[in-house]
């Protein structure tokens, strides 16, 4: 089991469904705890995930979210770290 922290970042991540995306993908993988915010940081729009689950579950996780986005999201760096 693991938790992390993933920081997405780009000048359109709000208001473009992110949140959402995120969430239909944990619930797909049987993820229970989850949780995502919009926020800025250093004035760049900034979605925040916290997933925790089995090894598996994160690495799909990641790869999903590393090769898909909503249709109109413009990000510039998706990062990962150990929370």
């Amino acid at each position: 089991m693991q938790k992390i922290k993933v920081k997405i970042t780009g000048s359109k991540v709000h208001d473009v469904g992110y949140r959402v995306f995120l969430v239909n993908k944990a619930l797909s993988l049987g993820v229970d705890n989850f949780n995502a915010f919009n926020t800025f940081f250093d004035g760049v729009q900034t979605v925040i995930a916290i997933i925790e689950a089995n090894d598996e579950a994160i690495d799909e996780f990641k790869n999903y979210i590393t090769d898909f986005r909503p249709k109109d999201a413009i990000t510039e760096n998706i990062s990962f770290e150990e929370y």
